[in-house]
């Protein structure tokens, strides 16, 4: 198949990580993957490009005629079978451009990956138009049941058009793996010391200020705290406030979160406004760890609370301590929780099996 994939732009986050792995999956099936983004560039566009993956940006950024129509042109350059739309507002705009586009023509799917209604705070007019839009693709697939049930009640679109399909991340063979021992090393870790990890943007919705808040209530742990983004000087005072600094590490932006977990005991996502599904809980699933979460939109639905790791409320931070002191504490729990998430991944997340559905949605 021929298949374009349209987003904003392909900086970091964990849409851009997804599209990207997608897009390698889809060229090793043997397909013919382009991209076509929005507005800008960014680092997954520059390794796209040095895989010799096509990236256009097109510059589109309004809803107007002229640039509709110059999305439209490149959408369809090449006669695509599948245009794969991600997120807002690239779905938005992608399916402006291809009004009139039959299914025989090309097939078009959009596909959301956060709570929109709390992403965007839609009105009168935005409702409007995302329910005329659902009657102007062929597919509408939702990264979690909690996305779905979000998007069905915001927009009034029919439950039937709106498929949920669960973001799966690529197994590490075993000639690739770290050990912990050599994870540890990497990061100057002692042998023993019980790690916590958390991988996100440093954005507000992320919940790191009530992670460190939390993590001021526990002991016997450090924090590894990996990503970037407009709250890190916030997080920087707060680590410095709650005389955190010996055992809180603030890592950046990291490629890859193989060595991280490789070295971590317990991995904890602490968003407190919205979370689509959460791409790093399942990561950590992967690498056998258990994970602390809070109950927002589709993290319960990654972690099952008492068998996978622990869910609590998002503003309960003793609760959240307590979920991590417990953790810390009993190595049985946290082995057998790791053990349980591992297996949870390889029946839920499996990369291959999100490939195929990805295909049956393209082919339906």
């Amino acid at each position: 198949m021929k298949i374009v994939h349209v987003a904003q732009t392909l900086g970091r986050g964990g849409v851009e990580v997804l599209l990207e792995r997608i897009i390698h999956g889809q060229r090793e099936r043997g397909h013919k993957v382009r991209v076509v983004t929005l507005t800008s560039g960014g680092d997954v566009a520059e390794r796209l490009k040095k895989s010799r993956v096509p990236v256009v940006i097109s510059g589109v950024t309004r809803s107007i005629p002229t640039e509709l129509y110059r999305l439209r042109l490149e959408l369809l350059r090449g006669s695509p079978d599948v245009v794969h739309m991600h997120a807002l507002p690239a779905g938005t705009l992608g399916r402006l451009a291809l009004l009139g586009i039959t299914t025989k023509q090309v097939r078009k799917v959009y596909h959301i990956h956060t709570i929109l209604s709390r992403a965007h705070s839609p009105g009168r007019l935005m409702i409007l138009r995302e329910r005329l839009l659902a009657e102007a693709c062929d597919e509408i697939i939702a990264i979690s049941h909690a996305v779905k049930e979000d998007t069905v009640k915001t927009f009034n679109i029919p439950e039937e058009k709106v498929k949920v399909l669960y973001s799966g991340v690529p197994d590490i063979p075993e000639r690739l793996k770290v050990t912990k021992k050599c994870a540890r090393e990497l990061f100057a870790i002692p042998e023993k010391q019980i790690v916590v990890s958390c991988v996100a943007n440093l954005l507000p919705h992320k919940g790191h200020k009530m992670l460190l808040e939390a993590f001021s209530k526990v002991q016997g742990a450090v924090l590894y705290l990996a990503g970037e983004g407009s709250e890190r000087a916030t997080i920087e005072l707060a680590i410095e406030q709650l005389d955190l600094k010996d055992r809180v590490h603030l890592l950046g932006s990291i490629t890859t979160v193989e060595e991280l977990f490789s070295a971590s005991d317990i991995v904890v996502q602490p968003s407190t406004e919205r979370e689509g599904l959460g791409l790093a809980m399942i990561e950590a699933a992967r690498a056998g760890l258990p994970g602390i979460v809070t109950d927002v939109d589709g993290l319960p639905e990654v972690v099952e609370n008492g068998m996978t790791g622990i869910v609590v409320p998002s503003d309960d931070i003793d609760g959240f301590a307590g979920g991590v002191q417990l953790l810390i504490d009993d190595e049985y729990e946290r082995t057998t929780m790791g053990k349980a998430a591992r297996l949870q991944y390889e029946q839920l997340f499996q990369f291959d099996r999100f490939l195929d559905e990805l295909e049956w949605s393209y082919r339906e």
